[in-house]
């Protein structure tokens, strides 16, 4: 070969008929592999161009084969032609590994190695069903993509099995390690060769190596006449036995595929679910690592995160509220995790204090593998040094100004080589970054922490974050959250399919069925399309279970039709337990009810204290109803000192009709609760500025409409309250000492003067704020008489005299009435935004009010 020739035979950027070769792959037996652009459907293909003439019938064989197949776990053939005299096939192009990649790393865990052989007798049985051997199942012909579906490969061995023959005056065809008794015989192609090769691969994956303790030809071809399996005593008997099965010399005793396809898929389903579970469905509760078995429908999105997540250090699931990505994690991701050797999980919410919570997640997983490794060495009666040195104190918890960067990652580090493993953190519900946590400085910190503790796919460490899709514009602005965020998955709602299986299949596994089967269609079309689909559907389907005919064993639709469908069965859960309430008890659920939602509209978590905070015996005994129902629930991690709640799901917040028409009757304390949380924001920011500080009509306002509110003030716009009354008091003060000092030192002549011109303005601005006042009192009037336009008029003069917040919100109510009025054009009845005015014009009497000199602009 010249200097500088390219050792392949197509060059970057060389066209191949309608293909444009982008990048050389890998060479095989038979040719040459490219990534190559299809410039006709403008999608990327895996072109293979053959090298050798004599390969070309090989070739066309699996071009005929593959051809005859649809099938998810079959690589699809999209063209063949001829270039330059060569014939090549242009395939799916794949992302991934093969099999022989992934069992160089050493054994697979029994459920990968099930499920892995399930989809390659899937493949087969496929084949098969076309009457096509494929006749060379080996690892490296089965890749396992990162789209999470694994594809068999090369049917350039393949035959039909109406043109099998005799070949004993030819050479082997196959690889020798996975060649059946009948193929060393050279007798006719059957079946059950391409089970003999599951059986060996099943075998490899789950011992580790070959069941014929030597690989050259002769003494495999002994072997396979008379079979004998290395020890897999740790394995179940019945894997043990499948195994045994396929590997029987006889082709006609070894199973067909459509039996191993059932076998093994019976394997897989039996093992993790437990039938004395009371129920099969989790209703609004999150799925946890336990749930595994219940959790359904979601197996093709948890194999493609974890294949990314091999060679992704960081990776993020985005999806609506509801979609289901904390079970994602704990139910899918983390059980699958555990099958590839030992993990230790770090689970992280932000809470108002991000560093303070990754601090105390860091401390908990190093105490609980410090006392871990304490038991194992007094187990074992260890050294006494050893012994000596497990018996010594825990380490103090971490402080948070050890929280750098740097140190974060070679604690994580460390902490994976003491579990001989890795680690995964799991930053979960990383929205309250933006919601709760307080310092815009810490939120930085936290990120650019956890972005340096995973930064190399080479390290044991690996960090998900779960973020609804709604706040991701707000966190990956920051650069430290661009760079942690630069992977995404995005999870969707289960489709109609998925929902399906996520009723059927649990309550098939409980031995249960549903008198009418249309019944799952009509729960699957009231939460199509609408947000927290799933949990609903869960929360429908407990209570179905709840109300079960258990000796029929049947969930019933006439019990779903009386509990009014899916959205009738949460508000019900809820109004059960208002309905039992006194008018006082009434008041006290609607104040820890509207506690438990932000200004956004999003869940809060309070400390039980805050929560039943100035509501008494009554106040404990509503939370432990709602607790008990599972409606409010425990957030903080056990193990902790105290205890976090928070309502069960957001789903609540919309779909409960009750709390919606709370929510809304607070709108105006919502508001204005927004606006302080802006400014205490800002003036944190600023470096907490005295100037920055509210005063005037702003902060009596403020505190007048806070005052009755009924929801939690969050403890930073509670201080930036206290703080802004304590500075208005100090500067009323100061200004009456400035003014006796002034006229102690000017002089009689020089107060008369001074109070003569004073006198004037503050005449000139009273009759201007008394002017305004009154407007404004006889728009409020005018309202309350049902005359619309003409307050509006009057509100308009006030506005222009002097700017006020209750003229703010009075005009916001305005807008509706006067829609209100002219949608009508009726004699006009007092509305429940008259009856709240009149209410604010009895609070509001007794004294003028002046111009608002600080008010809040409409953007603070």
């Amino acid at each position: 070969m010249a200097a500088g020739q390219s050792p392949w035979r197509l060059q970057i950027g060389e066209r191949v008929d309608h293909f444009r070769v982008l990048r050389p792959i890998g060479r095989g037996g038979m040719g040459e592999v490219y990534a190559a652009q299809d410039e006709r459907l403008g999608r990327q293909v895996a072109l293979k161009l053959l090298t050798r003439l004599e390969d070309e019938k090989h070739a066309l064989a699996e071009a005929r084969a593959t051809a005859r197949f649809s099938h998810p776990h079959i690589v699809t053939l999209h063209e063949v032609g001829s270039h330059e005299g060569r014939l090549y096939l242009a395939l799916e192009l794949l992302e991934g590994h093969t099999l022989q990649a992934r069992l160089r790393e050493g054994r697979l865990a029994l459920p990968e190695a099930l499920r892995i052989a399930r989809d390659v007798a899937l493949a087969v049985e496929e084949a098969h069903a076309h009457e096509v051997h494929h006749r060379d199942l080996k690892p490296a012909n089965v890749f396992l993509a990162t789209d999470g579906r694994l594809r068999v490969l090369d049917f350039g061995l393949a035959e039909l099995a109406s043109e099998a023959r005799d070949v004993r005056g030819e050479g082997l065809r196959g690889t020798p390690a996975y060649m059946a008794p009948e193929q060393w015989q050279k007798a006719p192609s059957t079946a059950a060769a391409d089970v003999w090769a599951l059986g060996i691969m099943l075998h490899e994956a789950l011992a580790g190596a070959h069941p014929c303790p030597r690989r050259d030809p002769a003494a495999l071809r002994r072997w396979s006449s008379d079979p004998s399996l290395r020890s897999l005593e740790e394995l179940p008997e019945a894997v043990e036995a499948l195994i045994e099965a396929c590997l029987r010399p006889e082709p006609s005793q070894r199973p067909r595929a459509t039996e191993l396809v059932a076998q093994l898929s019976g394997l897989l389903a039996s093992s993790p679910f437990e039938s004395a579970l009371p129920s099969p469905f989790k209703g609004l509760l999150a799925f946890t690592e336990a749930d595994a078995g219940r959790f359904r429908g979601r197996e093709k999105e948890v194999t493609t995160f974890v294949e990314r997540l091999r060679n992704t250090p960081t990776l993020a699931i985005l999806g609506p509220s509801g979609a289901g990505k904390s079970s994602f994690v704990r139910a899918g991701v983390i059980p699958r995790l555990r099958e590839f050797g030992p993990l230790r999980v770090i689970e992280v919410r932000p809470g108002r204090r991000p560093l303070a919570s990754l601090a105390e997640a860091l401390d908990r997983a190093e105490t609980t593998t410090v006392r871990s490794m304490t038991a194992s060495l007094d187990s074992v009666e260890a050294s006494s040094s050893a012994a000596s040195l497990s018996r010594g104190p825990l380490p103090d918890p971490p402080a948070e100004d050890d929280l750098v960067p740097g140190r974060v990652a070679s604690r994580l580090r460390e902490l994976a080589e003491r579990v001989e493993g890795r680690i995964l953190v799991l930053v979960d519900q990383l929205e309250e970054l933006v919601v709760l946590a307080e310092s815009a400085e810490e939120r930085r910190a936290f990120m650019a922490t956890l972005a340096a503790a995973a930064d190399d796919a080479n390290t044991p460490v690996r960090v998900v974050y779960t973020l609804r899709e709604e706040f991701s514009s707000r966190i990956v602005n920051a650069a430290e959250s661009s760079a942690a965020l630069s992977q995404v998955v995005v999870l969707r709602d289960p489709s109609p399919s998925e929902l399906r299986r996520v009723l059927f299949e649990p309550v098939a596994a409980a031995g249960y069925a549903f008198d009418d089967p249309t019944v799952v269609d009509a729960m699957i079309e009231e939460v199509r399309g609408r947000q927290a689909s799933l949990p609903l559907l869960q929360f429908a389907g407990a209570r179905l279970w709840e109300a079960r005919d258990r000796e029929g064993q049947r969930l019933l639709r006439a019990e779903y039709d009386a509990m009014g469908g899916v959205a009738g069965a949460l508000a019900h859960q809820a109004d059960e337990i208002l309905s039992t309430l006194g008018p006082d008890e009434m008041v006290m659920g609607r104040s820890l009810w509207l506690r438990l939602v932000t200004p956004e509209r999003t869940r809060r978590s309070l400390p039980r204290d805050d929560l039943v905070a100035g509501l008494g015996e009554v106040g404990e005994a509503l939370l432990g109803q709602f607790m008990e129902a599972r409606l409010i629930v425990t957030r903080r991690t056990p193990g902790e000192e105290g205890e976090d709640l928070e309502m069960v799901h957001e789903a609540l917040i919309e779909r409960w009709s009750r709390l919606a028409a709370w929510i809304a009757q607070s709108s105006e304390e919502l508001a204005i609760l927004a606006e302080v949380e802006r400014a205490s924001a800002r003036w944190l920011r600023q470096g907490r500025r005295d100037v920055d500080l509210w005063g005037g009509d702003a902060l009596r306002d403020a505190e007048r409409a806070l005052a009755g509110y009924l929801g939690e003030v969050p403890e930073r716009a509670r201080r930036f309250l206290e703080l802004s009354t304590a500075r208005e008091s100090r500067a009323r003060w100061r200004a009456r000492a400035t003014v006796g000092v002034v006229i102690a030192a000017l002089g009689v002549a020089a107060i008369v003067f001074a109070a003569g011109q004073r006198t004037a303005e503050r005449q000139r601005l009273r009759a201007e704020t008394q002017r305004a006042q009154a407007e404004l009192e006889g728009a409020r009037a005018a309202l309350l008489r049902g005359r619309p336009l003409e307050a509006r008029a009057k509100l308009r003069s006030s506005l222009e005299a002097a700017d006020s917040v209750g003229g703010r919100w009075l005009w916001r109510a305005l807008r509706s009435e006067t829609r209100e009025w002219r949608q009508s054009q009726r004699p006009p009845t007092e509305s429940a935004a008259s009856r709240e005015l009149r209410s604010l014009a009895r609070a509001s009497r007794g004294r003028p009010r002046r111009s608002a000199a600080r008010a809040p602009s409409s953007s603070a």
